[in-house]
């Protein structure tokens, strides 16, 4: 078990207090001295320039995904080049009518290199694991048009007529040539 802490600190600061008027803004700090300030949503009244709770909920489940995402692919030989989310939060009302977050839906992207990447099929059997696939990599190619892309080999059990397949299926997917890295190859990027 651990413990965490943090401080919120709000005040008047001689401004006006009444329903619906009255400043919102306040400061968060954590043990390790980072400081946040924080207000509501623009709808209820915050200011957008400040992160709301709401935002701050997400971010701590798209954090504490991510570490663990780290952790378990780290455990398991991946390695991990980068990881992003665009994650979204839904605020509505819950079962008892109540103001609440609803939905939180997580987007982690991965980038993996190294021997041992995941295939579509492994992919399909670890939804939510964050795991890239071949089609995410062709969203990528479409997206950032590289002037090379090579693929790197995947997990050691793959032979090479199944690397070509996977090379072969990146292709037609996205148009353009895909390279397939081989052992003493070398690219200039």
């Amino acid at each position: 078990m651990s413990e965490h802490r943090t401080s919120l600190q709000w005040a008047r600061n001689g401004g006006p207090f009444a329903r619906g008027n009255y400043s919102s803004s306040h400061e968060i700090r954590y043990s390790g001295g980072q400081t946040l300030t924080a207000a509501p949503a623009p709808e209820f009244g915050g200011n957008a320039a400040h992160a709301d709770p709401e935002q701050l909920l997400l971010s701590a489940l798209s954090s504490c995904h991510m570490l663990t995402f780290l952790a378990v692919a780290a455990n398991r030989g991946y390695v991990v080049d980068s990881y992003s989310d665009n994650a979204v939060a839904v605020l509505g009302k819950n079962a008892e009518g109540k103001t609440a977050v609803t939905q939180a839906t997580l987007s982690p992207k991965v980038v993996f290199s190294g021997d041992k990447q995941p295939t579509p099929d492994e992919y399909a059997n670890r939804v939510g694991w964050g795991h890239s696939s071949i089609d995410d990599v062709a969203t990528y190619l479409d997206a950032t048009h590289p002037g090379k892309a090579v693929m790197f080999h995947h997990d050691p059990a793959h032979s090479d007529d199944f690397l070509e397949s996977m090379r072969s299926t990146l292709e037609e997917q996205t148009g353009r040539t895909v390279d397939l890295a081989a052992e003493q190859s070398s690219y200039e990027v």
